[in-house]
């Protein structure tokens, strides 16, 4: 199982948010490059990162701190936050990105996540925030109207390299991952399920590696000290 951590970056800041909240930030450290480090320091080879304020606006704000990431480290990155056209994919591919991630857009406008996908095999990662079985775009803001199910089955046969699926009812609740839905979403899809949103313990890494999952994003649970880099990556 990939273990990714997760840097969200919001003002140049390495924050988290509770449910995707902007206004329930706390902020862990004033330099990410430095968390990024040290967890290349501590044995991590695959890093998430989210570009929170592109999120918002649609600009890639936190570029220059992004690329200073992925040159001066030697982990894989995947970033997402903020993807509206292939300018910014093409930007990120550019400077070593390992997968950028799309959320919102790919799920308004199919087409160009079926063109991406094609100019850039296997270079794509599928953001799906899930709330009650329906994709959520916006920031979690907007039910697209769409049940996932209907979503993975439009998407089978693109050159993704997986799919990012968040529960908004978990993420940043420490209280576990919703095991059930990506059980399911395993057998639903025959792309690589990211798990996201919950994970609060050793137990909860353990269960996922049982259930054979292909990887686990891991945020508040590690800036929180509820286990260690080390525990998971071993």
């Amino acid at each position: 199982m990939i273990i990714f951590p997760a840097i969200d970056i919001r003002d140049n800041k390495c924050v988290r948010l509770s449910q995707g909240n902007y206004d329930k930030e706390t902020v862990y450290f004033d330099d990410p490059f430095s968390v990024a480090q040290d967890f290349q320091n501590r044995g991590v080879k695959n890093l998430h990162i989210v570009d929170l304020d592109a999120a918002l606006i649609g600009e890639l704000t936190n570029f220059d701190i992004i690329k200073k990431i992925i040159t001066d480290t030697d982990m894989l990155v995947e970033v997402g936050g903020g993807i509206r056209g292939e300018e910014q994919i093409k930007k990120y591919v550019d400077i070593g990105v390992d997968r950028v991630s799309i959320g919102t857009k790919a799920v308004k406008d199919f087409e160009f996540l079926k063109e991406m996908s094609g100019k850039y095999p296997y270079k794509i990662s599928l953001s799906l925030d899930v709330k009650d079985e329906y994709v959520y775009i916006k920031g979690w803001s907007e039910n697209s109207g769409i049940l996932i199910w209907d979503y993975l089955d439009k998407i089978k046969d693109l050159p993704l390299t997986s799919i990012v699926v968040t529960d908004i009812k978990k993420d940043g609740m420490l209280s576990g991952p919703s095991f059930e839905l990506y059980r399911k979403l395993k057998k639903a899809t025959k792309h690589n399920i990211v798990v996201s949103g919950g994970v609060s313990s050793l137990n909860d890494i353990n269960k996922l590696k049982e259930d054979d999952t292909y990887g686990v994003i891991v945020g508040k649970a590690l800036y929180e000290n509820k286990f260690s880099v080390e525990d998971i990556i071993c």
